[in-house]
């Protein structure tokens, strides 16, 4: 659980930080601005709104495909260790059924 939450974040924010900046990268933003939208979605949406007006489409559109890219990714690496996990358990955990079986078949 835990461990999962912060592997999924891990794998989310090492996306999310340099596809942001590189969304944002050549226009004026000052670099607080920068390091704020690379924090988070809400400080990225929180520069858009004190952006010029042509420009907040731009800043919003950038923070919402890095989001995506960092979530996207983030999601397909979990779907991929919860498929593994699957595949293990099926691999190296007892059949129980099968056990069932053959403590009633011992047992008659």
């Amino acid at each position: 659980g835990t461990l999962g939450v912060a592997v999924v974040g891990s794998v989310f924010a090492s996306l999310y930080g340099p596809a942001i900046l590189d969304k944002l990268k050549g226009l004026p933003i000052p670099k607080e601005g920068l390091d704020a939208a690379k924090s988070s979605m809400a400080a990225a949406l929180m520069v858009a709104e004190r952006a010029p007006e042509q420009g907040r489409g731009l800043v919003v559109n950038a923070a919402r495909n890095a989001f995506m890219h960092g979530w996207t990714s983030a999601c397909l690496v979990a779907a991929g260790v919860a498929i593994v996990g699957s595949v293990m358990s099926l691999a190296f955990l007892p059949n129980r059924a099968v056990n069932a079986e053959t403590n009633s078949a011992n047992a008659a």
